[in-house]
């Protein structure tokens, strides 16, 4: 008898019952630009409600994946001395994908990011680990471009306790060969010891920090189409010379999360440029939970008739035109 060989590749992320409508659409999105994908769709997770786990599971070949139990203790221990942990410890779930030995490769990606394109660069490339480069490496060189050329570049933004030549941001890893395995995943958690993390100083970074620090200068660096932080999208064009429309893979990096229900006037009026990618991100939702109720259709039918009515009774002019 034939023996069923692994799948060469698999997709990881992380979720709980908050950010599962958002790995909803990170899944199904994923799936729709990336037909030849016959890997394994890993969700890390601990304690997940029955009905979040339903509406994922039936996107595809998903399984859910408990984090090790030693990540589990040292979270534990870290959290009962740096208390301000408590409402993130989740990010350092990440670590997991290290743990994905069975595959050619694996690649993770934060819940909060959506598909847009094909991404199979990421899972058919031979570099030990590919990364986008973060918001201080994307400023540093910004920073370069403005200063004095008299006086010189900047020094580099101190970040993660230290300061970096260049650092990454976490939100999308593509891992293979050799740094698959116990060798990273043991030096990751010997960055949870709490002398350890009291030595790096205050920050608001979690796994972003240790993965920095575990990998300095062991990453290549990944093209901003595949981690489109909305952001810094301004810092990433520039450098990268890009648009919007480039990008694979959308992350709504920060605060701004396209779940939530936010004011329209100040949404437009503070953060312009997430109205559109918001807009995406909903109406892929709308697709992965395309079986709606009769009420439901009736009711999206109806604002539909109203918007167009209105609109035409008071339509918009232009006050210009762009040369």
């Amino acid at each position: 008898m034939s023996i069923k060989p692994e799948p060469p590749y698999c997709l990881v992320t992380i979720t709980d019952e908050e950010f599962s409508i958002a790995t909803e659409v990170l899944l199904y999105s994923f799936l729709k630009f990336n037909s030849w994908f016959q890997g394994d769709l890993i969700v890390v997770e601990d304690g997940l409600p029955g009905h979040a786990r339903d509406s994922l599971a039936r996107l595809g070949s998903v399984q859910f994946c408990a984090p090790d139990r030693r990540l589990q203790q040292q979270i534990a221990a870290l959290c009962a001395r740096v208390p301000k942990l408590k409402n993130v410890y989740k990010r350092f779930y990440s670590f997991e994908v290290f743990r994905m030995t069975g595959y050619r490769r694996a690649v993770y990606v934060d819940s909060d990011v959506y598909c847009a394109g094909p991404v199979d660069a990421l899972f058919t490339s031979s570099e030990p680990l590919l990364a986008c480069p973060d918001g201080f490496t994307y400023g540093d060189r910004i920073m370069g471009v403005l200063s004095d050329a008299r006086n010189g570049p900047p020094a580099p933004q101190v970040r993660y306790g230290r300061r970096f030549g260049r650092s990454f941001n976490a939100g999308v890893l593509s891992v293979g060969p050799p740094l698959l395995g116990e060798e990273s995943y043991a030096a990751l958690l010997r960055m949870l010891s709490f002398e350890t993390w009291q030595a790096l100083g205050p920050s608001k970074f979690t796994d972003q920090m240790a993965l920095n620090i575990v990998f300095e200068d062991r990453f290549s660096p990944l093209a901003a189409i595949y981690n489109y932080m909305i952001f810094i999208e301004e810092y990433q064009k520039s450098c990268e010379g890009i648009c919007s429309a480039d990008a694979r893979l959308v992350h709504f990096a920060g605060p701004l999360k396209p779940w939530n229900e936010y004011d329209p006037v100040a949404l437009l009026e503070q953060a312009p440029q997430f109205a559109r990618f918001i807009d995406v991100w909903r109406e892929l939702l709308r697709e992965v939970r395309a079986t709606r109720s009769l009420a439901e259709l009736s009711s999206t039918y109806h604002r539909q008739k109203d918007w167009i009515e209105t609109f035409n009774r008071n339509p918009l002019l232009p006050k210009g035109r762009l040369y």
